[in-house]
């Protein structure tokens, strides 16, 4: 848990997991692990090598979509 009360491991985990198959990471686990804590514009930028800045947004109301992540998510 991070300090709130809903424990959100479940729906991050099942999101890598997609991406991690979408894009040919390999371990979504391994992933998840290496990226906890950071912003997922961010590890999205870096992981998924997405620089286009409109591709990047649609992937992350995507992967909001598929893991039931709230829409309140802060870019920049």
């Amino acid at each position: 848990m991070d300090g709130t009360l809903i424990d959100s491991t479940p729906g991050v985990l099942k999101a890598w997991e997609r991406f991690a198959r979408d894009y040919s990471l390999g371990d979504s686990l391994k992933i998840a692990d290496e990226t906890h804590g950071r912003r997922l514009y961010d590890t999205l930028k870096e992981y998924c090598k997405i620089k286009d800045q409109v591709k990047l947004e649609v992937r992350i109301l995507s992967m909001m979509r598929h893991s039931r992540i709230s829409r309140d998510v802060v870019v920049g």
